[in-house]
């Protein structure tokens, strides 16, 4: 489990989620921004991240 940073500890429950959800907002729409920017190199970005996370979350299991 992670620690809250110290930073955020002076918000309630419902402002974390809030905070969490208006973060969520900003990073997809800088996504789409880069998306309609380029969309190859959106592509490849995210190919490379599907790659990195699929490597981390399952490197050592057997097929």
């Amino acid at each position: 489990m992670q620690e809250i940073p110290g930073f955020l500890e002076v918000l309630n429950d419902e402002e974390l989620d809030q905070f969490s959800d208006i973060l969520s907002k900003i990073i997809d729409g800088m996504y789409q921004e880069i998306k309609a920017a380029d969309p190859t190199w959106f592509n490849k970005m995210h190919q490379i991240q599907s790659h990195y996370l699929s490597k981390m979350f399952h490197d050592g299991e057997k097929e």
